[in-house]
């Protein structure tokens, strides 16, 4: 029995001196095979500092009932490694990008629209199209939009042959449309001016549900580039309910970009447009200096955040709240008598026009003449101002109403009452 035990004990004791030195070769391995290798990875590693927001202040009726606030969202971000600028990396992202958006898409997600080339569908003619109307702003726009794409219009006059140059620059299939080149292409774009913010990726889908976030997290490894961030979408649960009075948001323009860059905005950040959504912006913001976070992480050479600093995390102020001193309840009441006095009043109006129609359409003809003369007359022949009168007397600008024009006072066609 003596024998037997102690048999066991040097068994056992065999296998924990195994045991050990195993641990202790793996040990090895790991400090002197490997630590050049992780030395080295380490090396490759850079700290960077990165701003952190907050929500967006709510805006209340007087009753504390929420018009317009922030709600968490997904958003799909790209970053590009700045290291990887050769001919063969740009087809490389592009057929990532392909793949991203298709997983998108796929879901019911929707690609940014930002490219500035467009193409009109039945001509097939190329434009660009800079959301502006005055002249001496489209200039400055596309003069900027030039040199930051590095298409100047000694080399690439027509807006076309920019297009045929950006496609082959970011190796764009051929067999793809226009359509389909033009998300890639609003992606590059973005990309292009945002290229000077190092470790500051570009949103490419915004508000994405979460079976898109899963497949493309599964799909990590193919999709070098692509990541997930938690952002915020403002939402409108009243829909048209006070739409003119709250406003709406939008991208900052070329008069204001310099103030909210100073203030701390980021050029890609929204603001106020209309309505207390811009009256009130300096209360509602998030993205001023004095409410803006911020966050050290680690970030690896390709471009990717790593891991984020322990202790290095400055929290972030949300935007303040405004309550305003309309009454919601009341608003929709008033809203919906009116739209059904609208829609009463037009009927009539068009029936109306409808027994006596050549009579009415002699009155506007004579009407719209004499408001061309007048511009012509104001402006000494102005091509521009004459232009626009014209396009505005087209039949839906109200005429004031006089003893000869009281048949026609009614007939502008009416828009949309509220619009967002």
């Amino acid at each position: 029995m003596e024998f037997k035990s102690n048999t066991r004990v040097l068994i056992f004791s065999g296998i924990v001196l195994l045991l050990f030195a195993v641990l202790i070769i793996q040990l090895a391995d790991l400090t002197l095979a490997q630590g050049s290798t992780m030395d080295a990875s380490a090396a490759s590693r850079t700290k960077a500092t990165l701003s952190v927001k907050g929500a967006r202040g709510i805006i209340m009726d007087k009753n504390g009932i929420p018009l317009a606030y922030d709600e968490k969202s997904y958003n799909v971000e790209f970053l590009k490694d700045p290291t990887r600028t050769a001919y063969e990396d740009r087809a490389f992202y592009t057929d990532v990008l392909m793949k991203a958006i298709d997983v998108i898409e796929k879901n019911g997600g929707k690609i940014i629209d930002a490219f500035n080339i467009k193409r009109d569908k039945k001509s097939g003619a190329y434009y660009f199209d800079f959301k502006t109307t005055q002249s001496d702003v489209f200039q400055k726009r596309e003069k900027r939009w030039r040199a930051d794409m590095y298409a100047p219009v000694e080399i690439y006059p027509t807006v076309e042959s920019i297009y045929n140059f950006l496609r082959k620059k970011y190796q764009i299939p051929e067999e793809l449309s226009f359509d389909e080149a033009y998300k890639l292409l609003s992606i590059w774009q973005e990309v292009q001016l945002n290229a000077g913010s190092m470790y500051k990726p570009v949103v490419i889908a915004q508000n994405v549900n979460i079976s898109t976030v899963a497949q493309l997290e599964t799909y990590a490894n193919e999709l070098e580039g692509i990541q997930i961030s938690e952002g915020t979408v403002r939402m409108y649960p009243r829909q048209e309910n006070a739409a003119h009075i709250i406003g709406y948001m939008g991208k900052i323009d070329d008069t204001k970009i310099k103030e909210k860059t100073a203030a701390g905005y980021q050029p890609n950040d929204s603001i106020g447009i209309s309505g207390i959504e811009q009256t009130m912006e300096n209360e509602l913001t998030c993205n001023t200096k004095d409410r803006l976070g911020q966050k050290q992480v680690e970030i690896s050479r390709s471009g990717k955040i790593m891991r984020e600093l322990p202790g290095t995390n400055t929290p972030a102020k949300s935007g303040n709240s405004v309550m305003l001193t309309i009454d919601l309840k009341l608003q929709q009441a008033l809203e919906g008598v009116l739209a059904t006095n609208i829609a009463i009043i037009r009927e009539e109006e068009e029936k109306q026009y409808k027994l006596e129609k050549s009579e009415y359409d002699e009155l506007m003809k004579e009407l719209n003449k004499k408001e061309i003369e007048f511009a012509q007359s104001v402006t000494a022949g102005s091509p521009r101002f004459v232009e626009r009168m014209m396009d505005s007397s087209s039949g839906t600008t109200p005429i004031r109403s006089s003893p000869s024009t009281s048949k026609v006072s009614s007939i502008a066609s009416m828009s949309p009452f509220f619009t967002r």
